[in-house]
């Protein structure tokens, strides 16, 4: 059998820029790092999700049902009064989709954000750019994403602590995320499953010990070491694919399956993965929006609950991030749903976040408009309140009043241990985040030195 380089690649599933993996590992680091085990796990809802109708704003009742209800057409995608069990805050009520992670909410585990936003388009395309790679100015003169150069800060100080430094940004996905795309490819993998990611086809394994000798005998140190680096990687991540959950998934499908991966890979940190990217598509709802909401809403409700139970003890050590590149318009439209928006929602869970909140941040000073809550301002829904769409002049979304920028900033400096300037320097590329207080006060990993390991705060909402 005939074995070439560009069978190799195909066959892992892996571009040439995965292959430059650097080989060499510092051991012992990992004793000496502060939380080398920490993982941030940023989940991506492609779509622009409809964040009026996920936290509904039922304190600014009067204008959400002006603008959700339209006699003409016959349209209605107001939500009634929820029960008990999903109001928020006394303000905000909660998506039923979202009933399983109600718990996770009154613990004091999760939080929301609302009126996040500031990518500045309408396209998916170039809003999702603008996102992942943090610069919503002019997004494609970056080519690398925010995620990738928060891994390079972390190397420059000496955290990456993986064995194959490749793994400390995985992608679970064909393709590597935009937020982890850099040109340091060394920094990161992508691979749809952990299972899949091995040499296929007849002779696997006959096939991988002359594909080793081959390349170990490669004209190019960097080409040799880096595929001793890939089958390095394999090595490490075999069987780890085939770990039984620790809690039950409500499917074994889409995106549950890659909440698994991410799970295993969490509750394995020999492996020192720092990052996780996921996505989770479906959220573009022009038309039926309830009806086509509750399926993603449920799925997205019920993985996140089994995933937070199936980390177990790893939570206290774990930040997940669920994001989408803009919201939907404040009205509905002629079809039952709504179109291309600008501010949205954001959830923070874990890693120290001070949750049990819906945190708003709108002008309380603007004269007349908004209306306060209880964690914030809310910029509201009234007539002189909303976003003028540029080029219509038409009132018709949600205003940003939380730029999506200030939610990573504090989440790489407060909880991955990043410093401040770096943050803004280097991974922001010149903006300075505005933190919008996800994490305690005195969290936890504000009172130690920056080389002492933190130790465990409760969570629940007494201690907030």
């Amino acid at each position: 059998m005939r074995h070439t380089r560009r069978e190799f690649m195909r066959k892992t599933g892996l571009g040439l820029g995965a292959l430059l993996i650097p080989t060499h590992f510092v051991p012992g680091a990992r004793a000496a790092l502060l939380g080398d085990d920490r993982v941030l796990v940023v989940l991506f809802l492609r779509g622009g999700a409809d964040g009026i109708n996920l936290l509904v704003p039922r304190g600014d009742e009067a204008n959400y049902i002006a603008l959700r209800q339209n006699d003409e057409t016959g349209q209605d995608i107001t939500l009634p009064p929820a029960p008990r069990e999903l109001q928020l805050d006394g303000f905000f009520e909660a998506y039923p989709g979202l009933a399983p992670l109600m718990h996770r909410f009154n613990s004091g585990e999760l939080a929301f954000l609302h009126a996040v936003g500031g990518t500045g388009n309408y396209s998916h395309f170039t809003a999702q750019d603008a996102m992942e790679r943090a610069q919503p100015e002019n997004p494609f003169l970056v080519s690398d994403g925010w995620m990738h150069r928060a891994l390079a800060v972390l190397r420059d100080l000496g955290q990456l602590s993986a064995p194959i430094v490749s793994l400390s940004g995985v992608s679970l996905s064909s393709r590597t995320a935009e937020s982890l795309a850099g040109p340091e490819a060394s920094l990161t993998m992508a691979f749809p499953s952990i299972a899949d990611f091995r040499l296929t086809g007849n002779f696997s394994e006959e096939a991988g010990q002359v594909l080793r000798k081959i390349y170990e005998q490669a004209g190019g140190p960097l080409l040799a070491g880096s595929a001793s680096a890939v089958f390095h990687a394999i090595d490490a991540l075999a069987g780890v694919g085939n770990q039984p959950p620790d809690a039950s998934y409500p499917d074994n499908g889409g995106l549950n399956r890659g909440l698994q991966d991410a799970a295993r890979l969490i509750k394995n940190p020999e492996l020192g993965v720092k990052m996780i990217s996921l996505d989770y598509g479906g959220w573009d709802h022009h038309t039926n929006e309830l009806n086509r909401m509750n399926n993603v809403a449920s799925t997205l409700g019920g993985g996140l609950d089994a995933f937070w139970s199936d980390i177990g003890d790893a939570a206290d050590r774990t930040c997940l991030l669920v994001m989408t590149e803009f919201g939907r318009t404040a009205y509905v439209n002629g079809n039952g749903g709504t179109d291309h928006g600008w501010a949205t929602m954001m959830a923070a869970m874990g890693g120290g976040i001070r949750g049990a909140r819906v945190l708003t941040r709108g002008d309380a000073n603007a004269p007349g408009t908004g209306l306060p809550t209880p964690s914030g301002h809310w910029p509201g829904l009234g007539p002189g309140e909303l976003h003028v769409q540029p080029g219509s002049g038409q009132e018709r979304d949600l205003k940003v009043t939380t730029d999506f920028r200030d939610v990573f900033g504090e989440v790489l400096e407060r909880f991955m241990g990043l410093p401040r300037d770096a943050i803004r320097d280097q991974v922001l590329l010149g903006y300075t985040p505005q933190y919008p207080g996800l994490f305690r006060r005195r969290p936890r990993f504000d009172v130690v030195p920056f080389f002492d390991r933190p130790t465990a705060i409760s969570t629940s909402r007494r201690s907030l």
